[in-house]
């Protein structure tokens, strides 16, 4: 079959699947600019590069931890979790004024927010036919790039206007792709 055949044989579950994260990635707004937040809130270009560290180290982690998460648990309910905690953490980040705290906070934010990865990609799985697989991940990519492309742009403008609403942003485009990603 073709690429367009294949993809229009995809499940709507996938598609919704496909449009939470889209969702998600559309409102990411915090991690790329956590640098110029931190940096203006007088913290040093390498302490802001550390909390970008911090983020990287938790989502390694989630990425070991979240197939096990994932199988154990159920995939709709680690994507609910991990967009529901993300949106929560990231208002906690956002409240944070300390180093101390903020660190922390990063870390486990990234663990928490890319546990999604492994049960989104296990979800595809269970949902797809082995013969459609393809086309159902190159869609699945196409919709976390394009979101994420176009969320540079979003965040870039409600950064000139105030950085609080990136974070707000960002817990609201997490809690709908927990929405989308879990079926409604």
């Amino acid at each position: 079959p073709t690429l367009r055949e294949s993809l229009r044989e995809l499940p709507p579950a996938v598609w919704v699947l496909f449009a939470g994260t889209f969702v998600n990635r559309l409102g990411t707004f915090v991690l790329p600019f956590i640098t110029l937040y931190l940096t203006t809130q007088r913290y040093s270009i390498p302490q802001a590069g550390l909390a970008v560290a911090m983020y990287g180290i938790g989502g390694f982690g989630a990425q070991i931890v979240g197939g096990l998460l994932t199988d154990r648990f159920g995939r709709r309910n680690v994507i609910g979790f991990s967009m529901l905690g993300a949106a929560a953490l990231t208002l906690v980040l956002w409240q944070a004024t300390t180093l101390a705290v903020i660190y922390p906070v990063m870390l486990v934010l990234a663990f928490v927010a890319e546990l999604h990865r492994p049960a989104a990609q296990a979800l595809i799985t269970d949902l797809v036919p082995s013969e459609g697989r393809v086309a159902a991940f190159a869609a699945f990519r196409l919709a976390i790039n394009i979101g994420w492309a176009c969320g540079l742009a979003l965040g870039g403008l409600l950064a000139d206007r105030s950085f609080g609403y990136l974070f707000v942003g960002d817990a609201a485009a997490c809690q709908g792709g927990a929405y989308a990603g879990t079926g409604g």
